[in-house]
This record gives structure tokens, sequence and C-alpha cells, in this order.
């Protein structure tokens, strides 16, 4: 994240001098959409992710209790 806020400073100091930006604010964008993808699956009831190549994961028991509350299955109720 540190590297996304150093990026969007500098396409604005380079804007701020009359440089054109459009294609790395475009390419800032596209990055930006990726990594909240990623987020979204390395934050969402995922027991094993993957981050940087390397395999991380909840010790089984813990596996096992997200896995049971997955399948907890509610109705909602409409007025």
């Amino acid at each position: 994240m540190k590297v996304a806020e150093e990026l969007l400073n500098l396409s604005k100091q380079l804007r701020e001098n009359g440089i054109d930006t459009t294609e790395i604010d475009q390419n800032i964008e596209s990055s930006t959409r990726k990594i909240s993808r990623k987020l979204d699956v390395l934050l969402s009831d995922q027991p094993t992710v993957y981050i940087n190549d390397k395999k991380c994961s909840l010790v089984e028991s813990m596996s096992q209790s997200l896995i049971e509350q997955s399948k907890v299955l509610s109705l909602e109720i409409i007025d």
C-alpha cells in the first residue's frame, strides 16, 4: 500500500509540473483494482491463502471451525 501512495504522490507532482500522467494514472488504477481483488480473496473465508508464493494456512482446528461457520445458512426476513 505504501508503494501505491508513493505512486499517487509522484503522479500528483508530475501533473503539478505540467507532465501528462494519463498513462501512469491508468496503470495505478489498474494496479489498485488488482490489489483490491487479491485483498478480497485474502480477507474472505479462506482457510489457506498464498502470499508471495508462500502458502499460509490456519491450524487445522481453526480451519475446521471456519468451514463449519461458512456452512451456516440463514434466511433473511423481508417485510
